[in-house]
């Protein structure tokens, strides 16, 4: 049975990002804040749930959201890429067309890599071509 939004619940603690629109790189932001969740000791499975709104989609527009995980409450060393997605130009997203708006999005995730787990996890937005803004809800979902 594939999967849904209705089979998810969104707990504000694990949303990711909030942010109307980034207009350049940088972490993930809930308000005024980057965000960055602590997921424990233990290897924790799930989804990034992401609800886009808008993305450029002009020649060479690209935004890659890229699913972060570290053991330093900062994020600032030992950083591991545990996923990634893509939006906007057919010629740079990896897709086989434009990003079409409104997108609902599922990215499956874990926090364990070549066994080691990490304890911290945010997004890091990447911004390329002439893309102004994307604007996008995320949030992380622990699987039963």
């Amino acid at each position: 049975m594939p999967r849904n939004q209705k089979d998810a619940t969104f707990d504000f603690p694990m949303l990711l990002h909030d942010t109307a629109g980034n207009a350049a790189a940088g972490r993930g932001f809930v308000g005024a804040g980057a965000r960055i969740i602590d997921l424990g000791a233990s290897r924790m499975d799930g989804r990034v749930i992401f609800d886009l709104r808008t993305v450029g989609a002009a020649a060479n527009d690209l935004v890659t959201v890229v699913f972060q995980l570290s053991n330093t409450a900062a994020m600032n060393a030992g950083l591991q890429n545990g996923g990634a997605v893509m939006w906007g130009d057919v010629l740079v997203n990896a897709q086989s067309a434009d990003t079409v708006v409104p997108l609902h999005q599922e990215l499956g995730v874990t926090n364990e890599i070549s066994g080691t787990t990490y304890r911290y996890c945010g997004l890091w937005i990447i911004i390329a071509g002439g893309t102004s803004a994307a604007a996008f809800n995320a949030y992380l979902v622990k699987d039963a």
